[in-house]
Formats: structure tokens, sequence, C-alpha cells
């Protein structure tokens, strides 16, 4: 596939590596693009989809949801051919199960405790929220389709999967992982049911349990009468941890509920108690609960490697290793020991050091120099307008003359004749350039859309406003690793440095098109008109959220 042509908006796409694929399709890189992917559709498969990507492109929801691999344009192949989308490259990010698992965290996140588990699981909830704010239902949530960076971000993928309503269509999610379906839906064919938030929200808190008890699934634990199946166990509301009398319990060397949070246990027990339907904690209200959450971890005193919730009798990770099971977290002096803490105020200071824009307004380079001909003098223009103007006053007056006497016809024919082409061949071009000047304005405000867009001035913000917390006084993440943190900087300044190159780096297609429009505005005034100025689309201004964020931070977005 990367040997064919493929255009985007109509420009040529080269794909580079494959990066992976699945029964749909496959993903590659994009050659010199490296901020993006593309997703080809295998054959028969592409003109099913072509009216969801549609229905997603036109309701904006990668700028929306930068968290989510939303499509951000639509792929085409030589004929014109719908075959795919593009989309933002999710890199150096590993499967949930990877973060979840005790042994495979060892070697995909050799450094993580769990503060890194807590955020990992925040971050998740928010990428759940903010597919849901722009307007889908992810309908199939389940593990595989979160990624988990070593910074604690996590990517939505596969969000072509998703639900979404355009007007009066439904683009269905048609499929679903039976350990993540709620009960209402286990064992029925997922083909034709129209999905909602709800159902999301049982899937979504199936996947924060397993992370924040570190692999455990809540409908697997001690049956009293022998095995039971995991959609057995969900179809029977069956919640090993819960608080009121059934099948399951929890296994012995598993955390307990009453080692969490009382908000974080109540809100498991409304996701998956019986009856519920309906009620379930949504993605907003666990991004709340963990972020409180975060204020109350603390470090065990007989293990600085345990992290764990505060006011608790005994370390729960000092419990389950005694009991003879895997180590939970690196060994001190191994691999991935205990994190080295950093000085909040030498945090601070690397984070003042650092200047973010508070809007990305991204005003175009001059354009390069055009091939139109030079300026008419002011004379020449007058000129130029006095000889039209003769002209087609002659040809009023011829007109008028023949309606008051026809027999005039002859002497006024030659005149009409004579004059007609320079009269319209004054005015014709004159709206044709006009109609292009506006039709070229709007490929402009759409281009400079488009490279804002991703400048990724939330993110950064967002990126800062997390660092700043761990530099406030007193605050108990301020011990956090800081490998991660020297990493979290690195990745900060290159955004900054990113925004600031992006206002005014130049842009071989924008110049393109501002040549063209400064042609096109030459020759309007060639002919005696003056061109309107670029409307430029305003600055993107930094999100009310993201913006309470950062001041809470102890930061000034100004």
């Amino acid at each position: 596939m990367t040997g064919e042509r493929w255009f985007s908006e109509g420009r040529a796409v080269r794909l580079g590596r494959r990066l992976g694929g699945g029964g749909e399709g496959e993903v590659f890189a994009v050659a010199r693009r490296p901020a993006l992917a593309a997703k080809l559709y295998r054959p028969g498969i592409a003109a099913s989809r072509e009216a969801k990507i549609a229905a997603m492109l036109g309701g904006g929801m990668a700028a929306d949801a930068p968290r989510v691999a939303f499509p951000q344009a639509a792929l085409h192949d030589e004929t014109g051919r719908f075959a795919g989308f593009l989309m933002a490259k999710v890199a150096r990010a590993a499967p949930l199960h990877e973060l979840y698992a005790p042994g495979a965290r060892k070697r995909a996140f050799p450094e993580a405790d769990y503060r890194f588990v807590l955020r990992a699981a925040l971050n998740a909830a928010r990428a759940v929220a903010a597919a849901h704010r722009a307007g889908c239902v992810i309908g199939d949530v389940n593990h595989s389709g979160f990624l988990i960076g070593q910074d604690a971000l996590v990517a939505l993928i596969d969000a072509d999967s998703f639900q979404v309503a355009d007007g009066g269509v439904t683009h269905l999610c048609a499929v679903g992982v039976p350990e993540y379906t709620p009960p209402e839906l286990q064992g029925r064919s997922l083909a034709g049911v129209t999905r909602t938030a709800d159902h999301d929200a049982f899937g979504l808190a199936v996947v924060l349990f397993q992370l924040l008890f570190l692999g455990r699934h809540p409908f697997t634990g001690v049956s009293e009468g022998g095995d039971l199946a995991v959609e057995d166990a969900i179809a029977r509301c069956a919640y090993a941890w819960s608080k009121r009398p059934g099948p399951l319990s929890p296994p012995p060397s598993a955390p307990l509920p009453d080692e969490t949070p009382r908000g974080i246990a109540a809100l498991f027990e409304r996701a998956f108690a019986p009856g519920e339907a309906g009620r379930r904690p949504s993605a907003e209200e666990w991004v709340a609960a963990l972020a409180a959450a975060e204020g109350a971890l603390e470090v065990c005193g007989a293990d600085p490697r345990h992290v764990h919730f505060g006011s608790l009798a005994r370390c729960p990770w000092c419990r389950i290793e005694a009991a003879g099971r895997v180590k939970l977290f690196p060994a001190p002096g191994a691999p991935g020991s205990a994190p080295r803490p950093m000085d909040a105020a030498a945090l601070r200071r690397r984070l003042d050091a650092i200047a973010l824009p508070s809007s990305f307004a991204c005003v175009p380079p001059e354009p390069l120099p055009s091939s139109a001909p030079p300026l008419p003098t002011p004379r020449q223009v007058w000129l130029n307008r006095a000889g039209v103007a003769g002209l087609a006053f002659m040809m009023l007056c011829a007109a008028g003359l023949v309606w008051v006497s026809p027999q005039s016809f002859l002497m006024a024919a030659p005149i009409c004749i004579y004059g007609y082409g320079p009269v319209s061949g004054a005015l014709a071009p004159r709206h044709a350039a006009r109609r292009a000047l506006k039709r070229l304005d709007g490929e402009i405000a759409e281009a400079l859309a488009v490279r804002r867009a991703r400048a990724g001035l939330d993110a950064a913000w967002t990126l800062k406003a997390e660092l700043a917390a761990l530099a406030a006084p007193g605050s108990r993440a301020a011990r956090a690793d800081a490998a991660r943190i020297r990493r979290d900087l690195a990745r900060l300044s290159e955004m900054a440095a990113a925004l600031a190159e992006g206002a005014t780096a130049r842009d071989p297609e924008i110049e393109a098109l501002l040549a063209r429009r400064k042609a096109l505005v030459e020759d309007l005034a060639a002919r005696g008109e003056t061109a309107p100025a670029l409307a430029l689309p305003p600055p993107r201004a930094l999100r009310d959220a993201t913006r309470r964020r950062a001041v809470e931070s102890g930061l000034s977005p100004s």
C-alpha cells in the first residue's frame, strides 16, 4: 500500500512504515509528518465507513479532544475514492494491561509507582470524558483501546469504531468485549444496538478497577459454588468487592475495598450494582473523584517504594507482598527502583523559564513575490475608468435613441458593438477575480485553522499545570520521580518551542495561497478595484478549563 498514491485535502500523502493493523485495515506512519498516522481500510470496508468519518470530520472532534485519535482528514486514492483517514499518531505508548499487570509493569514502566497508576487512571477517565463531550459514544470500551505513555498521559485509539450521530442518522458501534459489556447487553447481538454513555460508564469502571486494583477484574474472585465465568458474573451483577452478599469474594492477595477512599469505593458500587443501569458514574464523576484521591496518597513508612491511600492501619502492598506473592514494585537499587525526588523550588524555577503563549494567532509570513505586472499609476487607473465609463454612457444613449426612434437602429448598432467589448471586458474579469479572491480567502483561513489546531496549545498548558502541582509547597507529589519530571520538562520545552515557531515559521502551502492572493489583489488594482483585507481567523484562545487548571496550579497564562 505504501507504493500507491494517496491524497488528503488535495495534497499528496506519502506513507511510511506500517505501524499496525487489524481486521478492518492497516495503520501507517506519514512521511515528513511525524505527528500523524494514516489508517487505510481494506477493500470492501472503506465505502461503509465513509459517512461516519465524514460526520466526525464535520463535527471537528479532533480539535475538541486531542487525546482521542479522531480522524483529522479523509484519505482518497488516485481516482478520488475514499480510502481512510489521517489521525494523530500516538508514539511511545503501551497498552493499558502493561501498566496494571505487575510483571509487565516492571518491563514497560519500570519507574512507575502507585502515584503513576492513579494518574493514568485519572487520565483514562479524562480521555473518555473528552470523547463524550465531543458527541460520541465509545461503545466498545476495553483495555486495548487505551494507550499509556511514560508521562502517564492516556490516548484513546480506534475512534473510527465509536458511535456518532449525524443529523437523523446514527452510525453504530457493532462490537464489544464481553468482559467490559454491561449486564443489560450481555449475550445480545450488538449489531443493531444504540449504545449510550451509561454503557460506556460500565466499561470505564472496569478499566479503572483493573488499574487501581493492579490487574484484578471486578467480576473475578473466590466463588463458593464453583467457577463462575466473567460474562456470567457480570450478567448476575456479582461484583466480587461489593458490600452486598454475593457468590464472589475478593482473592486474599488483592487490594480490599476499604483500602481505597470511600468516594472511589462508592463509585465502584454504583457502577456494578444491580438496578443501576442508567445511573452509573459518568466519566466526569470519575475525573473529580480520582483528582481528589491524588491528595490522599502517602508513602509507606516501611518501604519507600510503596505509595498508598492514607489513613490505613497497614500498607496494602506490604500485606500482599508478605503473603508471598509477586513483588508489586521494583526493589531499591534495581532497574526502576524507588524514584529519586526533585527539589520543588528547582522545578518551579525550570517552569518559570518556559514561556507559553495564552493564544496562538498563527500570523502568516509575507508571501513570496508574485509574477504580477507592475501596478498602474493613479493617472492610468483614472484614464481607464473614464474610458470605460464614456463608452458605457455612449451605449446607453444609443439604446435610448433606438427606444425613441426605432429608425435610428442602424446608427446606434455600431456604437453598441464597438463599446460592448471594452465594457464587458472591464466588468467580467473583475467579477471573476472577486469571486476567486473570496474562495481563496476561505482556503487560507482553513489552512491557518488546521495549522493552528495542531499547535497543541491546550496540551502544553495542561502539562505545565500538572508539573506546577508537583512543585506546590507541601505537595506530597513533590517526591515524584525526578527522571520522569525531567522528561516532562524536556517535552514541555519542545512544545513551547513549537508554539513559538508555529506563529512565524514558513509554511509552503500557506505561502503558495498567499502568493496567489497577492496576484489577484494586484489584478484587481490594475482594474481600479480595491481588494478587501485578508480576514484572519481570531487567535485560538486557551480553553477555559485549561486556563482554570493553570491558574489553580499557580501559573498565570497571560
